[in-house]
């Protein structure tokens, strides 16, 4: 408003209103790379082939460009990731520290000596709590963003809780865990509690003075994680979304994601648990490893999220860094010289960027960007009718909070006085679309007998169902 008043420059539009949101979350999606790169570095794992797979991958270069609440809790998941990491390799040195010096003191033949291994005891850096604060921070705002991130919080955060608590320890393994978990929840807790402040500030009722005054009640909070859960748990609210096999994800968005990739990670997962289940006790794969971690961190949520009716491949993006961690260098297999693997993981990635980047559903930005142009007159009521595309972004649209009839004339705004009522149907049958469009026409015709005040209805549905 400031430009447009001073300088006659209107830099707000439906472009830049959807630019500069993906400008931020392609910035942000460079911390899974730097993510994965440090966890490379500590455990000697080769980065140019993980960094190489992941940014070669179709989900890089396009989910996580978007807007998804999905993406968000990638970059959580993977910032979760590589600090479990960390504390776990820190741990490990710190154990390693510990029995050294401890094993030197119970040789020191002098109180001298005795008195030396203990000051080098003291300079053991700790390792009981690291990292707690941030890595309670992103639990809470990761279950803030998705309640589902629990799935892909459940295991770093147990490895977090049961590192090094074998070794002794004037404390017992139980109780070491359980303070760690003590610790935790208050800082969950925290964060939590300030984001439902803010949250209620900005969507709610919640304002300052009823804060000073206390005078909000249970109305006025917004919770959306409580929020999102209830609404998932009325079987009706799922179905309305689509209703999806148990093995959804297993066998079809799996593959959607990862190509080539999605079989050598499954049987990856098969031979880990045979190699546990059959090999001798002394040849048996570690479960306190960092391989173990990724393992866990991907193979749970799969699990979980399974157990929903309503599946869709987005739900599975966080587990992009467990999965290249585990297998991008098996990609590398080669045969006569040639790399099949690798030439079909790129083959695969450049199509599913076309496809899921350029051409599927392409049109509803396009559109909200055309309907927000349209000049209809004044009419101060529109319907939008969406009928098997994306969940239609309101935003694009450019509709002032409050519709106005008067006032100051919005310069980002071409039609400041039309609401728009947005249907989204989803993929309902055609029948119940041409129902709710011969319903909708008759409220408008009803509307302009009574009130005088007309309603235009609006369909965006692909072409090819029209035929």
């Amino acid at each position: 408003m400031y430009v447009h008043n001073n300088l006659g420059i209107n830099i707000l539009g439906p472009y830049i209103i959807q630019l500069v949101p993906r400008i931020i979350m392609l910035i942000m999606s460079f911390s899974v790379d730097f993510m994965i790169y440090q966890i490379c570095k500590l455990y000697k794992h080769s980065y140019n082939q993980c960094l190489t797979t992941l940014a070669s991958s179709y989900i890089m270069l396009v989910y996580s460009t978007r807007t998804f609440s999905n993406t968000l809790e990638l970059f959580l998941t993977s910032l979760l990731l590589y600090l479990v990491a960390h504390t776990m390799k820190r741990t490990d040195e710190t154990v390693y520290l510990q029995e050294l010096v401890q094993n030197s003191y119970k040789q020191a033949d002098t109180v001298r000596d005795k008195v030396n291994i203990q000051k080098k005891r003291k300079l053991i850096p700790p390792h009981d709590f690291k990292y707690i604060i941030p890595i309670g921070i992103i639990c809470a705002v990761g279950f803030f963003n998705r309640p589902t991130f629990v799935f892909f919080a459940f295991t770093p955060l147990f490895f977090w809780f049961q590192r090094g608590i074998s070794t002794n320890s004037m404390f017992t393994p139980f109780q070491i865990f359980n303070f760690r978990i003590a610790l935790m929840i208050p800082i969950i807790l925290l964060t939590g509690g300030l984001l439902l402040l803010t949250d209620s500030l900005y969507y709610g009722q919640l304002t300052p003075h009823k804060l000073w005054h206390l005078t909000m009640d249970w109305q006025d909070w917004k919770n959306a994680p409580f929020n999102f859960i209830m609404y998932n748990l009325v079987p009706g609210n799922v179905a309305s979304h689509g209703v999806h096999p148990h093995y959804t994800h297993l066998l079809v968005n799996l593959p959607i994601l990862l190509g080539p990739l999605a079989p050598i990670f499954v049987l990856t997962v098969i031979n880990w648990f045979c190699d546990i289940l059959y090999m001798q006790w002394k040849d048996k794969p570690g479960v306190r490893t960092i391989f173990s971690l990724t393992l866990f961190s991907a193979s749970l949520p799969i699990i979980g999220l399974s157990v929903v009716k309503h599946q869709e491949a987005r739900f599975l993006l966080p587990i992009m860094p467990c999965v290249i961690l585990m297998c991008a260098h098996k990609l590398r297999w080669k045969m006569n010289g040639w790399r099949p693997l690798l030439t079909l993981w790129y083959a695969f990635n450049i199509l599913a960027a076309v496809w899921f980047g350029f051409i599927h559903q392409a049109g509803v930005l396009p559109i909200q960007r055309q309907i927000s142009r349209l000049e209809h007159g004044g009419v101060p009521y529109v319907n939008l009718v969406y009928s098997h595309t994306y969940m239609p972004p309101r935003l694009p649209l450019m509709q002032p909070m409050h519709p106005h009839a008067g006032g100051p004339t919005l310069p980002y705004c071409s039609n400041p006085k039309t609401k728009y009522l947005v249907h989204d149907l989803g993929s309902s049958d055609l029948s119940l679309v041409h129902n709710r469009l011969l319903a909708l026409i008759s409220r408008g015709d009803y509307i302009y007998k009574t009130q005088k005040k007309a309603m235009h209805t609006l369909l965006v549905i692909p072409t090819h169902l029209l035929q």
